[in-house]
């Protein structure tokens, strides 16, 4: 596994592998996103912020179980995915793609179906996964769309997961085969 990949989505935004010299930024973008889209990210913002530095720097370290890439326009992180799966022999062959986000000003422009293509070629070079999955609240058009033109498929939708106060949104699990 390349311990510093990088990836050119187009010429003013670099793709790359983050590492614990971004945990500020991360985190950073971590209480925005919850902030921002409530309902696609688990933890309140509140939630994310009480996280140590350390904590966010733990999640940073690279390996072919855990890597997060950050798109950058320049020194500015603008946008964050990250894919993570178990250690166990029995299942260490399913991968999780999550916490996909990008800026409001950045979307539109193509950076997050840059950040889930850079996901996938990673993990396609990783020869013990062989499936992706992942989950997008059912209401989400724009990343549903996204999901299902990088050839994830649905294979269920699980009812409740997320509540804000008093509504509740439905996730839609998308699954894609590698091999």
């Amino acid at each position: 596994m390349p311990n510093n990949a990088s990836f050119q989505p187009n010429t003013d935004i670099q793709v790359r592998r983050l590492g614990i010299a971004d945990a500020d930024r991360f985190k950073a973008m971590r209480v925005d996103a919850a902030t921002e889209s409530p309902a696609s990210v688990k933890p309140t913002p509140e939630e994310e912020l009480e996280k140590s530095i350390d904590d966010f720097e733990k999640k940073l370290e690279w390996d072919s179980y855990n890597f997060i890439l950050g798109a950058f326009d320049g020194d500015q992180l603008v946008g964050i995915a990250g894919l993570r799966r178990d250690r166990g022999k029995k299942i260490h062959h399913t991968a999780i793609l999550w916490g996909i986000y990008v800026t409001p000003h950045y979307r539109a422009r193509g950076m997050a179906k840059s950040l889930v293509r850079a996901i996938l070629d990673i993990a396609a070079g990783i020869a013990e996964i062989t499936q992706i999955k992942f989950s997008v609240h059912t209401r989400n058009a724009p990343a549903r769309r996204l999901y299902a033109s990088s050839g994830f498929e649905t294979y269920g939708i699980e009812r409740n997961v997320i509540r804000i106060g008093e509504e509740s949104f439905d996730e839609e699990l998308m699954m894609m085969k590698l091999r």
